[in-house]
């Protein structure tokens, strides 16, 4: 997947005539944090699934195989596999910090009296960007789980932020997106292929990672629209009859006309994979924002190009 990537992406690069290509300077590296409605995360399939709660009198390695199991239930901010862990910690544990997607099944291990081990082999990874990485190799790694008893019954008072998902159950809950960055003349928009949760949040991650920026390996290569530290004003972006309300922080104020257009652009095209998205509008903080008149024409997507390589030596 990783290699059909770099190949779209280098097919796209090729129809450019620069030579040397410019500093993403545009892209946001930082920024306050601010406070809004919270998001919406519903399953838009129409079905949930649910997995096991603790059953009571569980040993440790019932309780850790049963949290492992509940990453398959994103409901409620995986509020069934918080069930398997500590009071203390439970809102400490963040699901959203990656996806390990898992080849055969793990093994665990015990090391202590409260605490366990899960060996599994990765064959990919997805970090909290949405950014997929596939396993040159199979990739083994150990996680280490600590216990404690709380009302009689065994709880994980330490386990690794992210969730582990077989093959079938990421496929199953998570979909493609493309968000996009122009290269640097503005005459064409690159891809950069993330996997996000199949969530009524979908939009709003999407927003959040464009204005993140791009993938490390296609930093220096696009630049952004955004201006420095633009950021989601509200924590969600919300659809309403097919329109997406994205609502900027004020520092998308300094960006010209033409990076104003530019910006609704990569906000258009990036949220166009979203099925209930049809168009896009923008407000900074709550406040209208003024477009201007579109003029000439839009950046290109899939150019066609020479397809035979060139050789420098």
């Amino acid at each position: 997947m990783r290699a059909r990537l770099r190949t779209l992406v280098a097919t796209t690069l090729a129809a450019l005539t620069v030579v040397a290509l410019t500093a993403c300077a545009a892209i946001p590296t930082g920024g306050g944090v601010r406070t809004g409605q919270s998001v919406k995360d519903e399953a838009i399939s129409g079905f949930e699934l649910r997995p096991d709660r603790p059953v009571a009198g569980a040993d440790q390695t019932a309780i850790l195989r049963g949290f492992v199991a509940a990453g398959t239930g994103a409901q409620d901010d995986y509020g069934t596999a918080r069930e398997f862990l500590a009071k203390g910690f439970a809102q400490k544990w963040n699901p959203r910090r990656g996806v390990t997607v898992l080849q055969g099944s793990g093994a665990i291990d015990r090391v202590a009296d409260r605490e366990l081990t899960y060996t599994l082999t990765a064959s990919a990874t997805v970090d909290a960007d949405g950014e997929y990485t596939q396993a040159v190799r199979p990739t083994t790694s150990t996680l280490t789980f600590q216990f404690v008893r709380e009302d009689g019954e065994w709880r994980i008072a330490y386990a690794p932020d992210g969730i582990i998902l077989t093959p079938v159950s990421f496929e199953s809950q998570f979909q493609q997106h493309a968000l996009y960055f122009f290269d640097p003349t503005y005459r064409y928009l690159v891809p950069d292929e993330r996997w996000f949760l199949a969530r009524s949040s979908t939009s709003t991650r999407i927003a959040s990672a464009l204005l993140a920026g791009p993938s490390d390996w296609l930093k220096g290569a696009v630049v952004s629209a955004f201006p420095e530290g633009t950021q989601l004003s509200l924590n969600a972006v919300t659809i309403e009859n097919g329109s997406a309300l994205v609502d900027l922080s004020s520092d998308a104020l300094r960006a010209s006309n033409d990076d104003r257009l530019r910006m609704r652009e990569q906000l258009t095209r990036s949220l166009a994979s979203v099925a209930s998205v049809s168009s896009v509008s923008i407000t900074i903080e709550g406040a209208t924002f003024s477009l201007p008149e579109q003029q000439g024409t839009q950046a290109r997507l899939n150019p066609d190009v020479d397809p035979r390589p060139l050789v420098d030596r």
